[in-house]
């Protein structure tokens, strides 16, 4: 007849080893990740720290002297309350069964929407890419202008040392032509140094959130190898 202390008990990570006298209800609680916040890059925070169910913050805190108190009931007992109290353990046992599958499938459920944001992001990245390839075209034709505008200015001036009674006027109109390209050239360099940093905020946040879904497929290869070993341990078969 099983023993208070021989019930299933969680998953070890060392090895997936059953620890004496630490059933699946009544397991001392181990070490905890106290980190609880991540900073995300518009990706989902679920299963951020392992499965709820199996994961690091499942394992209960139970007092040591639980054990010895059940034990000691347990002597009292006659077979019969033993098999009825048996049975209804098996009965819970299943149930946690099903949620471990519904948790596996949330967990998947997870990870798809981060790949669905990071393909959107990569999409922004694409669309950013386009936009900063039409204003370097738009950059270099202003900066063509300006330095052909300036050019004629240049040129112009040299003459007036001459004729500068005569060329006064048109000098005047070709300096203004040369500061409204200058105009042209500042506004369009502004706009490439904004495109830029977009394009260079975007590619830092895809990093970040790549980062991010690698980590969540790693939890989730641990939390599914821990969540077969579970059910095994629970069902007894494998």
């Amino acid at each position: 007849t099983p023993s208070l202390r021989s019930l299933p008990t969680e998953p070890d990570t060392s090895g997936m080893k059953t620890t004496e006298g630490r059933g699946s209800t009544l397991g001392r609680k181990g070490s905890v990740w106290t980190t609880r916040s991540m900073h995300t890059t518009g990706t989902t925070s679920a299963f951020a720290n392992g499965a709820p169910l199996t994961g690091p913050n499942a394992e209960p805190d139970v007092d040591e002297s639980l054990f010895a108190r059940g034990a000691k009931a347990e002597r009292v007992l006659s077979q019969k309350q033993k098999d009825r109290i048996e049975k209804e353990e098996r009965k819970e046992s299943k149930k946690f069964s099903k949620l471990l599958k519904t948790d596996s499938t949330n967990e998947k459920v997870a990870l798809d929407s981060a790949l669905k944001n990071l393909s959107a992001l990569q999409g922004l990245h694409k669309a950013a890419i386009k936009r900063e390839t039409k204003v370097e075209a738009s950059y270099a034709r202003a900066l063509s202008g300006a330095q052909k505008a300036e050019s004629r200015f240049q040129e112009e001036k040299a003459r007036t040392a001459e004729v500068r009674a005569r060329a006064e006027a048109h000098c005047i109109e070709e300096r203004a032509r040369w500061e409204g390209k200058e105009g042209e050239l500042r506004a369009q360099q502004e706009r490439l140094e904004s495109a830029k940093e977009a394009v260079i905020d975007t590619e830092a946040r895809i990093s970040e959130c790549a980062r991010e879904v690698e980590r969540l497929r790693i939890v989730k290869a641990t939390d599914e190898r821990e969540r077969e070993a579970k059910l095994i341990e629970l069902t007894g078969q494998k």
